[in-house]
């Protein structure tokens, strides 16, 4: 039969090729159901799993995410395929053009090194991996939504656990899992010495009830509409509204 071939084509999985992606779970905290937004990096070739809970899936938060998946895994992956994620793609992939990754997250990759592939659109099977791995995780590890004290607590409850988990055959090639990663860890990048900061600053406009906007948000702070200028500085956990010359100060936990 003639026409477009509606077949897959298999794809290479190198060593210290990983995939990303985010995957909203729930968690119990302080007696309440909550979302949690847990990015999730996977090897294929051994088919190791590493996981971050966090709070949203802003850029603080992914950025944020991924040096503490980096931390967790000891190295840099040398290629990381992600889908088209807001905080990593500025502009998706088309027929003529490739996608467009935004300037932050550009730092990001040349700080730490690694190459990106940006999955095409409507093609779920190039990061089948990561898929399945977050659909796992949630089934295996929050199919009862677990206590969390903290997210430091949750991460390393699900880093305790999923070290844990390798220690079982790899599906396809039927070698342990960690005997795989042992041998793929070899070929990671190496850390940089500091890590590289994440926060974000931007001037923000305060309506008549002392509120700002932040990530659709509204956040009270109080007495500023006293002053004509604000700025905003976020990080993955934490909000500070500042007066340009520092005489104004205020610090939300956003968690």
């Amino acid at each position: 039969m003639e026409g477009k071939d509606k077949g897959f084509e298999r794809l290479e999985h190198p060593p210290s090729d990983a995939q990303v992606d985010f995957g909203v779970m729930e968690a119990v905290q302080d007696g309440e159901l909550v979302d949690v937004h847990t990015l999730v990096m996977s090897f294929p070739y051994s088919n190791a799993g590493f996981a971050v809970p966090l709070p949203s899936q802003n850029q603080e938060c992914f950025l944020y995410g991924l040096k503490q998946l980096f931390h967790q895994i000891g190295g840099v992956p040398r290629r990381i395929r992600i889908d088209n994620l807001t905080p990593a793609v500025k502009k998706t992939r088309s027929i003529d053009e490739e996608a467009e990754l935004t300037e932050e997250f550009l730092r990001f990759q040349s700080y730490y090194g690694f190459d990106v592939q940006v999955c095409n659109p409507h093609s779920g099977h190039e990061k089948g991996n990561v898929k399945n791995k977050v659909g796992y995780i949630r089934y295996n590890f929050f199919n009862k939504a677990p206590v969390m004290n903290s997210y430091e607590d949750l991460t390393n409850q699900l880093f305790q656990e999923l070290n844990k988990d390798r220690d079982r055959l790899h599906y396809e090639k039927q070698v342990r899992i960690e005997d795989l990663w042992l041998d793929e860890k070899n070929h990671l990048l190496a850390l940089p010495e500091k890590d590289y900061p994440v926060w974000k600053t931007e001037l923000v406009r305060v309506n008549k009830y002392n509120e700002v906007k932040i990530d659709n948000m509204f956040v009270h702070v109080p007495r500023a509409c006293n002053y004509s200028q604000l700025y905003a500085i976020l990080t993955w956990n934490q909000l500070k509204i500042t007066s340009p010359d520092g005489d104004y100060s205020m610090i939300f936990v956003l968690i």
